[in-house]
């Protein structure tokens, strides 16, 4: 029973010895940075890693990050000289350079997330809407948020952050506003497809004329040239049965009225009823 007593008492001491050790000593990561606060009165800032010590329920640490932050603000609204409105998402990079004065004037990273915010918004609409529109998705839009980083940065000096980056992620025009964009933009390729068909039909047309204007050309070319060519055939034909009557005139006579015979009796066209033995139409039948 006395052993068991024993046991508790000095478990109950290495356990106080363990607690007053973890209010004595505590360590500073590499990513960290704090200051000690005694009765709520600034004592001293912790930049460098390691293990330090305090008093006892007497000194306060308060850690802060000592990496660079991040905030994704609130997507802004923003009207710019050309009377457009954009929708704007930004992100901010800040660091915490001076612990006592971004506690003070801070106090945390949540109030100095939604401190920045604000200043960035408001620093956003100062400045983008002496802006246009082109100017704004031009490659001038690195300047200008370089002004936008200098005029926060400015904002901030007295609370100890300094502010790393600030860029525009993206900037859209608002959904109602889109979607006449969108209608114009289609409106305006409707016009253009009908002027492109336009012009296209009326190529066609000119290239149809001009095909038709050659066609008859070509035509009435060689119309022309048949007409010669059948007029020296007949002519050829003229002469060979001029030669031929000059040779043989009852030969020609009776090949003339044979063709004759063939064209005007012609049983599936016209009947005659006459007499063969009258007339010369039918001597050499007789």
């Amino acid at each position: 029973m006395i052993n068991n007593k024993f046991f508790m008492i000095v478990g109950g001491i290495f356990a106080l010895f363990i607690f007053l050790l973890s209010e004595i000593f505590f360590t500073i990561t590499p990513i960290e940075q704090a200051i000690v606060l005694q009765f709520g009165e600034y004592k001293r800032t912790i930049r460098e890693p390691g293990l330090h010590f305090k008093v006892p329920f007497l000194d306060t640490l308060i850690r802060f990050d000592k990496r660079i932050l991040s905030i994704d603000s609130v997507p802004e609204q923003i009207t710019t000289t050309d009377k457009k409105r954009l929708v704007v998402d930004i992100y901010t990079r800040y660091k915490i350079v001076d612990p006592l004065l971004f506690y003070k004037r801070l106090h945390n990273e949540t109030q100095a997330e939604s401190k920045l915010s604000s200043i960035i918004g408001s620093s956003l609409k100062s400045i983008l809407g002496k802006t246009s529109f082109d100017v704004l998705l031009s490659d001038k839009r690195s300047s200008i948020m370089e002004e936008v980083q200098e005029h926060v940065e400015k904002s901030v000096s007295s609370m100890g952050i300094t502010v790393v980056d600030v860029r525009i992620r993206r900037a859209d025009l608002p959904p109602e506003n889109s979607e006449k964009i969108f209608q114009l933009m289609k409106s305006e390729r409707d016009r253009i497809a009908k002027d492109l068909r336009a012009r296209g039909q009326e190529k066609a047309r000119e290239i149809k004329a001009n095909a038709d204007r050659e066609k008859t050309v070509i035509v009435a070319q060689a119309n022309k040239e048949s007409t010669m060519i059948r007029g020296d055939g007949e002519a050829k034909a003229a002469r060979i049965y001029a030669q031929a009557f000059k040779t043989n005139r009852e030969f020609y006579d009776f090949y003339r009225s044979m063709q004759a015979y063939r064209k005007a009796l012609n049983p599936e066209k016209t009947s005659y009823v006459i007499n063969p033995k009258e007339g010369e139409f039918f001597k050499f039948l007789r």
